[in-house]
Formats: structure tokens, C-alpha cells, sequence
């Protein structure tokens, strides 16, 4: 985000640059191939590394959120991307009727019984929901906002709290209730699925002015590869830098459309 505001800005970007080179290989050398999870990484005392965290079973003790949470920068490889989303989806690993458990069910470690593990938090969600519009994934990431938007309006009706964090058994509302902060995403995917004339993308999409039905967008990104946006409307068509764009509508309220990364220009919603 920084290096893509920078350079709006015509600011040295070189810093931010030299920054995601080093992290990103970095980073390398905590994936797991095995579990095809990143893993928490141990160093020597002479700060090399000392190879991956470990469960008593030899397991990768990052078997869960944290294990995919790469997947909001994306700076890894398509290749750990395609097997970080398919853990994400997958139903005997993090995928659940209630939503994203904090923990891979599949994980030797994993209970019914934790407070972090065993339970769906919101928040969470909400990132994963952002990563998967940018990776082009609009699909899974409204299966994403409409499991947690349903679960909360039933917890909430019922009890009228805004609960901390959500049982994967049953779906019920748990933990501390006061948590104000913890309705951001709900009334962030509200927003994106509901309210009239919203605006949707993933974080490689800044949307830098607006002005009736005309967005400046700056997409950053690999070229070839896509991006998801929401619209929330009934548009008659949409354009983007001249081109009509092809969109499905995926709820009563909304339409899906993808456009491309590593590019910019002007973004026309014709109602």
C-alpha cells in the first residue's frame, strides 16, 4: 500500500521497494512443504534460522490462520498462493459451516474447547474476504461475507449482543459481548452487498477520485492476473478505459466483475 501510494505521490519508493524484496524472501524460508502451511520460525542464538516451530508430534505448530495470513500481502509464489486458498476452502481444513476456524480442523492440535482454537473470529474473516477479491476469487469471497453476515444477524437478533467470537459446532455467539469494534466488518460487507452505489476491491485497487459513476483506479499487481471488485446496483453496463466489461449478477443487490492487474484508468458504471 505504501509503495503504491508512494509512487501516486511521486515520492522515492525505493525504501519500500528494498523492504518487500527482503521480507518477501524472508518468508521464504518459513514455508512448510509438507503441510504446505508457513510455519513460526525459530532462530539460533546467532539469529540464523533454526527451522520451523513444531508441535510434540513433529506437526507445523501454524497450522491455521496464521499459517495463511501471506496471502494478504501476496508476495509468495503462485504455486503457494494456489495451496495457501485451497486450505482456505477446503472443508477438513479451515472451511467450516460457520465460516474460517482459527485453526486447520485437520491439525493434531486442533479442539472444540479453545478460545482461539476451535472458534471463528469476524475479523479474520474480514481479511481473507479482502485477499480473496484481490486474488480474483469474488466468488468464494461473498461465501465468505454471507456466512458471517448471516450467523451474526441470528446471534444478534437472539441475544442482541455483538459477540467476541463464534463456536464452529454450533455457530453460537461466545466469548466477550461489548466488543463495538467487532461490528467493523459486518458493516463493511453490509456496505459492499447492500447499500446502493458501493464500490468494492482488494487492497492492489486504490480508487484515487470519484465523481458520478466515474472511478480513477490505480491497480497494482502482476499483469495477466485478475482482480475482483463488487458493485452494489444495476448497472446497464460498465466500461473500463473505453472497454465494456463483462459482469454476472451474484446477489439480488450486486454484480461481480474482474478486472486486471498492473493497470489503470478510468472505471465508468453506466446506470
Amino acid at each position: 500500500m505504501l509503495l503504491a501510494l508512494g509512487r501516486i505521490l511521486g515520492e522515492d519508493t525505493a525504501v519500500f521497494e528494498q523492504d518487500i524484496a527482503d521480507i518477501s524472501a524472508a518468508l521464504q524460508v518459513a514455508w512448510d512443504p509438507e503441510t504446505e502451511y508457513f510455519g513460526y520460525l525459530k532462530t539460533n542464538a546467532d539469529g540464523t534460522p533454526g527451522g520451523i516451530l513444531r508441535y510434540k508430534d513433529g506437526s507445523n505448530y501454524n497450522m491455521g490462520l496464521d499459517g495463511v495470513s501471506p496471502l494478504y500481502a501476496g508476495e509468495i509464489t503462485p504455486e503457494q498462493k494456489k495451496k495457501l486458498w485451497a486450505k482456505v476452502k477446503g472443508s477438513k481444513h479451515l472451511w467450516t459451516k460457520y465460516g474460517i476456524s482459527a485453526v486447520d480442523q485437520s491439525a493434531s492440535y486442533f479442539t472444540l474447547e479453545g478460545y482461539w482454537n476451535g472458534s471463528i473470529w469476524l475479523p479474520h474473516q474480514w481479511f481473507l474476504w479482502k485477499a480473496a477479491l484481490n486474488d480474483g476469487l469474488g466468488k468464494f469471497a461473498q461465501k465468505i461475507a454471507m456466512t458471517a453476515l448471516r450467523m451474526w444477524e441470528r446471534e444478534t437478533q437472539d441475544a442482541y449482543c455483538c459477540f467476541e467470537h463464534f463456536s464452529i459446532s454450533t455457530g453460537s455467539g461466545i466469548g466477550w459481548h461489548h466488543f463495538s469494534g467487532l461490528s467493523s466488518p459486518i458493516l463493511c460487507w453490509h456496505n459492499a452487498y447492500f447499500k446502493d452505489g458501493t464500490l468494492t476491491c482488494g487492497n492492489d485497487v486504490l480508487i484515487t477520485s470519484r465523481k458520478d459513476g466515474e472511478y480513477q483506479l490505480e491497480i497494482s499487481g502482476n499483469k495477466g492476473e485478475k482482480t475482483s471488485l463488487i458493485y452494489c446496483g444495476n448497472p446497464e453496463k460498465i466500461l473500463y478505459n473505453g472497454t465494456e466489461i463483462a459482469f454476472t449478477r451474484e446477489t439480488e443487490k450486486t454484480v461481480l466483475f474482474d478486472l486486471p492487474k498492473g493497470s489503470a484508468g478510468t472505471l465508468c458504471i453506466v446506470r
